[in-house]
C-alpha cells in the first residue's frame, strides 16, 4: 500500500501566492525620500551658500560701481602724495585703503561745505565701524579748486582726515575715469582706492553707510595688500 502522507509546508512554501504588501509598502517609502532628497538637496546647498555666504564670489554683491581701469594715483602728483604721508601708514608701515570724499566749495561755499561735511561724517562712521581693521583704511578729503580759508573749520574736527587739494590737472584726471564708467561725479560722491593707490570704486554721495561698510569689509577680508 501506497504512503499517502505528504511533507508538511515549510513557512517559505506556506507565505508562497501570499501579497506581500508591506516589504513592497517600505521599499516604496525608501524610494520617494531618496527622490525627494535628491531634489530638494540642491535646494537647501543654495540657500546655505547664500545665507552663510560659502562659496559665493566675493565680486557678486559690490554696491558701489567698480571703475575699470582704475586712476592710479602716481599719474597725478596730488594724489600721489597722500601715501607719503605717516598718517597713511599702518604700525607695519603698509599703506591704508582710503576712503575719500570728493568735495568742490567754488560755488555757495557755505552750502558746499555742508554738503561736503555731511558725507565727510559719513565716510568718518563708515572707517570706524569697519572694528578691528578701521587702522587698515583712512579717510579723505578732495577738495576740487583749492582749499578755502573756511575748510579749516572743518578740518578741525576731524582727526586724521587727508586734506588734500586738487587742480585742474587732477580734477580733469578724476572726471575721466569716471567718463569711462558714464559716471558723472559730483561734488559729495564717494571714491575708493587701495593700498597701492589705485582708485577703484565710486559711491554716489547719495548711497547708504552700510551699503559702503559692506563693500569695505568684503574687500579688507580678502585683501592680500594694505
Amino acid at each position: 500500500m501506497t504512503n499517502s502522507r505528504q511533507t508538511p509546508p515549510t513557512n517559505s512554501d506556506a507565505t508562497q501566492g501570499l501579497p506581500q504588501h508591506e516589504p513592497n509598502r517600505r521599499l516604496g517609502q525608501l524610494k520617494l525620500l531618496a527622490l525627494f532628497g535628491i531634489a530638494i538637496a540642491p535646494v537647501f546647498l543654495a540657500a546655505f551658500m547664500y545665507f552663510g555666504n560659502f562659496g559665493v564670489p566675493d565680486t557678486s554683491t559690490n554696491n558701489g560701481t567698480l571703475v575699470l581701469p582704475p586712476l592710479q594715483a602716481e599719474t597725478v602728483p596730488e594724489l600721489t602724495e597722500i601715501w607719503q604721508r605717516e598718517t597713511m601708514k599702518q604700525a607695519d608701515d603698509k599703506p591704508k585703503w582710503l576712503l575719500s570724499v570728493v568735495g568742490d566749495t567754488r560755488s555757495q561755499p557755505d552750502e558746499a561745505l555742508e554738503r561736503d561735511e555731511a558725507s565727510l561724517y559719513l565716510a568718518r562712521q563708515v572707517t570706524v565701524a569697519v572694528g578691528k581693521d578701521q587702522n587698515r583704511i583712512g579717510y579723505g578729503w578732495l577738495q576740487q579748486g583749492g582749499t578755502p580759508e573756511s575748510s579749516n573749520s572743518v578740518v578741525d574736527r576731524y582727526a586724521d582726515l587727508q586734506l588734500v587739494s586738487i587742480g585742474s590737472e587732477a580734477e580733469a584726471a578724476i572726471q575721466a575715469w569716471l567718463d569711462n564708467a558714464g559716471i558723472s561725479a559730483q561734488p559729495g560722491d564717494f571714491v575708493l582706492a587701495d593700498p597701492n593707490g589705485n582708485f577703484i570704486m565710486h559711491y554716489p554721495k547719495a548711497t547708504d553707510g552700510k551699503a559702503i561698510l559692506e563693500d569695505l569689509k568684503r574687500l579688507l577680508k580678502v585683501s592680500k595688500i594694505g
